[in-house]
């Protein structure tokens, strides 16, 4: 996934972004193939290419706040948008959530055994170190209005890509999605508006299976519609 359309080359994880325009909706995608995707949603649509994982990630987001550091209140609002894995199999692929907390899987040390030997092979952050985000229901019922499923709740940021059994311990967390990005995008000053992630995988179809190509088009369809949308000033 690494070729990217739309006007214009991406930005890449940790450039300077270019002094944006003021009162328009800037979405921060993770993949080229997102970023193609929303900027279909309409003409000018700002949208920047922030890498994949963690490291591209933190390196995107301090490269932000040392650039609104110079902007003051000349910035837009920002929307971390992308594919995602669902943790709950009621969450089927092109399912649209929306989250209104992130916190981090943060991975257990080599040789240290997982607290009651479950099987996430981490701990979930502290409460000090969840990112919330107020304006997330609101996000969630332009989204509805506009007849997408959606589902509003708390995610989860790995290290890693989450599979099979994994899935299901961080799910009895009350946690919907995971992603590799959100958390650390959202440590961003100002913080975004909003994370939003279009269900890719699930626990009945994950990645490592012969209908990805078909789910990975469909889901790529609901993210130019999610960024269609919000940049109508719905919000």
């Amino acid at each position: 996934m690494t070729t990217d359309g739309g006007a214009g080359a991406p930005n890449r994880a940790g450039d300077d972004p270019a002094r944006p325009r003021i009162g328009e909706i800037e979405f921060w995608c993770p993949l080229h193939l997102e970023c193609w995707m929303a900027r279909r949603a309409a003409p000018g649509l700002v949208v920047r290419y922030t890498g994949m994982g963690p490291k591209r990630a933190s390196a995107f987001a301090s490269a932000r706040s040392a650039a609104s550091l110079r902007l003051g209140s000349r910035q837009p609002s920002t929307v971390v948008l992308g594919l995602g894995g669902a943790l709950h199999g009621d969450l089927q692929p092109g399912t649209v959530v929306v989250g209104d907390e992130v916190c981090a899987l943060l991975e257990t040390p080599a040789g240290r055994r997982p607290r009651g030997n479950r099987a996430t092979e981490g701990t979930i952050c502290g409460a000090s170190m969840i990112r919330e985000f107020p304006a997330s229901a609101k996000v969630a019922n332009c989204l509805r209005s506009a007849g997408l499923p959606v589902f509003l709740g708390r995610l989860v940021s790995a290290s890693r890509t989450v599979t099979g059994e994994r899935r299901r311990h961080l799910a009895a967390d009350g946690l919907l999605a995971v992603d590799m990005e959100s958390w650390w995008l959202a440590g961003t000053r100002p913080p975004p508006l909003s994370i939003i992630r279009v269900i890719l995988d699930s626990p009945g179809a994950e990645l490592a299976c012969p209908s990805l190509p078909f789910r990975l088009r469909r889901c790529l369809r609901t993210v130019r519609d999610v960024a269609a949308v919000l940049a109508k000033g719905a919000l």
